[in-house]
């Protein structure tokens, strides 16, 4: 099965797009909710729950770019290797953790938890 340049083009664009969208929308919003999460008297508990948001609408946003990652995959192409994929959504990933972070309760309004 061949696929053509310009289907491979539009993968490429997509994927793009959709590193932007987890960094400039999905990003923001988990630093966001992290910070909001850590002033609060329960972190974990409210952070848990934003956790769990960010969670569904990454697997919505990721859901419909399914089909351009499987042509980029099945061509072995390098765009869609796991660390070009990561420094791509670097910031969002950084957010993501920090949200973590703050749902297992290792950062709360006092900053990282024993130190």
């Amino acid at each position: 099965m061949s696929v053509s340049d310009e289907k491979v083009a539009t993968a490429i664009a997509k994927t793009d797009r959709y590193s932007e969208v987890l960094n400039e929308i999905l990003g923001v919003l988990a630093f966001g909710f992290g910070l909001g999460a850590a002033g609060t008297e329960n972190p974990s508990f409210f952070g848990t729950l934003s956790f769990a948001f960010i969670l569904l609408l990454w697997l919505g946003v990721g859901r419909s770019l399914r089909p351009w990652v499987d042509i980029l995959n099945n061509l072995k192409h390098p765009h869609t290797g796991l660390w070009p994929s990561v420094f791509r959504a670097l910031p969002f990933v950084f957010a993501f953790m920090f949200l973590g972070f703050v749902a297992f309760g290792m950062i709360d309004k006092g900053g990282i938890v024993g130190h």
